[in-house]
């Protein structure tokens, strides 16, 4: 243990141009943990997080992608640094005479603000890559052409409430940087040693590692906010334990697929992009999340029975033996408590900051309690500095998407889509989620789901609330379906990654993935056709219901497995079926519950009557 917290101190207390940027990145989320207990002017607050997000992205991103790792700060990042640094204070401690005098800019405002400007594209360059700042700088230039003056673009920008300093960074320094502290943390005390512990006990199990790729990749997506990264950590242990049991390279890195995806929908946490949803639609985060559990169940009911009948139809069991040794999952039962703690308290009416925060503190608590999960002071910094890294995935958006909203509010694009959208659609609100889901899945290829969600939300949102539909209802549509990019093919970059683990090709792999992820196209438009998320909990419940039968119906029916093979004439037979548990008619939805009961009945009684 001692030696390895001396490698640990020697890993984050290295001596190099990079120390000091490793110190901050350990105070930073320190800072905004204390946010919770602390009130902290709005300016203050945000304009620390952007500046600390700005210098760190500087320093520990390199200016071109073909170089993973930087060893050193080189001169032209210290400038930048040292500029980002003066914009800081320029903003922070100025504030007050700067909203004095807005609309009344000097030469040295206006190089401040444009500093601001070109600082912010180029940490989301070193980032997301090109797509998401050249959106930026067309935005911008879309208002000069619209024959918007400087002044007022570059105010709205600096200053305005949806600009870099504005709600959007709010809701990243707030939110979602503790939610990545906690997923961290977790990751640290144990928590990936334990979702191996589980794959290991599930292996005897028929399709064990698919059913435990399912079950950890939910957990751990929810608190990742990527899909993709979700892949990498939980893929590298599941996919090739799948490839073992015997599931093809193409069917093992689906299931991994269509595990993590769900991760970003799954409550309590749901990823970044719900604190938008939260902030976009006023709907407090505890509706939010006691909302989408019902649509995250159902989302995960067809992959994981297309699992277990696949293993039934194939014979899918380990016999590799398990090892006894080592850690076992009761060693980390313990770890339950935080995600409890938090999710108690945002349930009782604390906000997801006090929540987040209060759990953070229980795993550093919590973790001492075994001595398998015990986290020394120096496991401790190191989470909190990886955390703090690894949020700059996310958190360097935060600005851009800011002034990105700026041109997009400024330039009236959402009525004008509106308006578009409803005209090009004859009014057809079929027609029109149709439109969106295009625009999602295009916006989700080169920009991460808190971008293209953001994006999407502004622009198409008013155009669906058109209609009478619910507020929630529509953003989360919008939402899951700016996730469907990650796995719908040309992109689907959290496909590409199970492909490289699984050693498949991207198209075989996509198709399994697609079909396995059938709710994430099925379930938003029940979100504005049914009271999925807007009913009382008996109407939800029965929507639910029907739904769930129809997933059933769906996974016995893409497998051609249930208790033995089904003939061609009753596979055709099911696909008649499945639509009518989605078709918003109660008595076809009796109908077509009734008729999956009789062929489960049916499937039973010839299964019996087989010989052995």
């Amino acid at each position: 243990m001692a030696e390895q917290n001396i490698q640990t101190w020697k890993t984050i207390f290295k001596v190099d141009s990079l120390l000091i940027f490793r110190v901050i990145a350990v105070i930073f989320p320190i800072l905004f943990l204390s946010v919770a207990y602390f009130p902290v002017p709005d300016h203050i607050m945000i304009g620390t997080f952007i500046w600390l997000v700005w210098i760190l992205t500087l320093a520990f991103k390199p200016l071109s992608t073909k170089t993973k790792e930087k060893t050193k700060v080189p001169f032209y990042d210290w400038i930048l640094i040292a500029a980002a640094t003066y914009i800081f204070r320029h903003y922070v401690f100025g504030y007050y005479e700067i909203m004095m005098n807005m609309g009344i800019y000097t030469l040295k405002d206006y190089i401040i603000i444009i500093s601001a400007i070109v600082i912010s594209l180029e940490t989301a360059r070193r980032i997301f890559g090109w797509v998401l700042p050249l959106i930026a700088v067309g935005s911008i230039g879309f208002l000069i052409y619209a024959g918007f003056m400087p002044d007022q673009i570059l105010g709205r920008i600096f200053l305005g409430e949806l600009g870099m300093f504005g709600s959007i960074a709010d809701v990243f320094a707030r939110y979602v940087l503790l939610f990545m502290i906690f997923g961290r943390l977790m990751e640290q005390a144990g928590g990936t040693e334990f979702l191996y512990r589980l794959i290991l006990r599930l292996k005897k199990v028929r399709g064990g590692p698919a059913k435990a790729a399912v079950i950890g990749s939910a957990v751990l997506g929810m608190i990742m906010g990527s899909s993709a990264g979700n892949v990498a950590v939980t893929g590298s242990m599941t996919i090739p334990m799948m490839k073992r049991v015997g599931y093809k390279p193409q069917r093992a890195g689906a299931i991994e697929v269509a595990a993590s995806l769900g991760g970003e929908l799954t409550p309590p946490v749901m990823g970044a992009a719900a604190f938008l949803v939260v902030a976009n639609t006023g709907v407090p985060y505890r509706e939010v999340i006691l909302l989408s559990i019902l649509p995250a169940i159902l989302y995960y009911i067809p992959i994981f029975l297309s699992i277990h009948f696949e293993a039934e139809k194939y014979n899918f069991v380990s016999t590799e033996e398990v090892d006894e040794t080592g850690p076992t999952l009761m060693d980390f039962s313990h770890l339950f408590v935080p995600p409890i703690v938090l999710v108690a308290l945002i349930i009782i009416g604390y906000s997801p900051t006090y929540g987040a925060a209060a759990g953070i503190i229980a795993i550093i608590i919590v973790s001492q309690f075994r001595k398998k999960s015990r986290m020394s002071f120096f496991k401790i910094v190191q989470g909190l500095m990886e955390g703090a890294l690894s949020f700059l995935n996310v958190g360097a958006a935060a600005a851009v998407l800011g002034f990105i909203m700026v041109g997009v509010i400024m330039a009236g694009v959402p009525g004008q889509f509106g308006n578009w959208a409803i005209g090009l659609t004859g009014g057809s609100l079929p027609l029109v989620i149709f439109v969106v889901f295009a625009m999602g899945l295009v916006l989700g290829m080169g920009i991460p789901i808190v971008g293209s969600y953001l994006i999407l939300a502004t622009v198409a949102g008013p155009a669906l609330e058109s209609f009478g539909v619910n507020i929630l209802g529509a953003h989360l549509l919008i939402m899951w379906f700016c996730e469907t990019a990650a796995v719908t093919p040309p992109v689907c970059l959290a496909t590409f990654v199970a492909c490289g683990i699984a050693g498949s090709k991207m198209w075989p792999t996509a198709k399994e993935a697609m079909k396995l992820v059938i709710g994430m196209y099925l379930i938003p438009i029940l979100f504005l056709y049914t009271p999925l998320v807007s009913g009382t909990l008996e109407q939800r419940l029965m929507v639910f219901a029907f739904a769930a039968t129809g997933f059933v119906l769906y996974s016995i029916l893409t497998v051609g497995y249930f208790k033995g093979p089904i003939h061609i004439g009753m596979l055709l037979a099911g696909w008649v079926v499945v639509p009518m548990l989605f078709f918003q008619n109660i008595y076809v939805n009796i109908a077509g519950a009734v008729l999956v009961c009789l062929f489960i009945v049916v499937r039973y009684i010839l299964s019996r009557r087989r010989p052995a």
